[in-house]
């Protein structure tokens, strides 16, 4: 389903897993997972737990190329998660500098998201508002969220397990 910047009840009642996507329009050739702290700890590991599935099924579409940023060496723990030939790199600035320093345009920028609220946190919207032109992409659970207010054209998609 195609939203163009409408509140988007879909994710708050769907009964399985959505994929919320800020889109450039681009073809994928890299998928990059960008954690930062509250990422990494356990009170969001629901969240970082399906973005860092949905990263090496994305990964899968795109060639196979993964990557995952994240703020200490658990970039590598995750990265072999994601899959085995996924690049970790480890980077202490914020996640929206180390993405900015990082994503190119034709990458698939996964964030997770906030358990409770909108799915599309501030870093999120900070990403997709980059000059680089990255699509950002953040999975969030089945019920998670009341709604959905973008600004671009936000790309929902699921698919039952």
């Amino acid at each position: 389903v195609v939203l163009g910047g409408q509140h988007a009840e879909l994710v708050a009642i769907a009964d399985v897993p959505v994929l919320t996507v800020l889109t450039a329009g681009a073809d994928y050739r890299r998928v990059v997972l960008a954690l930062d702290e509250d990422d990494i700890g356990g009170r969001h590991a629901a969240e970082r737990d399906l973005a860092v599935a949905l990263a090496g099924i994305a990964a899968a579409g795109a060639r196979g190329r993964a990557v995952v940023i994240a703020p200490s060496d658990v970039a590598r723990e995750i990265a072999a998660q994601v899959g085995e030939d996924t690049e970790a790199i480890v980077d202490g600035r914020s996640r929206r500098e180390a993405v900015a320093a990082f994503a190119r345009e034709d990458d698939l920028v996964l964030v997770p998201a906030r358990s409770g609220g909108s799915p599309l946190h501030r870093d999120a919207l900070a990403l997709a508002s980059l000059p680089v032109g990255c699509t950002v992409a953040v999975p969030a659970r089945a019920h998670s969220a009341t709604a959905l207010v973008t600004g671009t054209p936000t790309l929902v998609g699921s698919r039952a397990g």
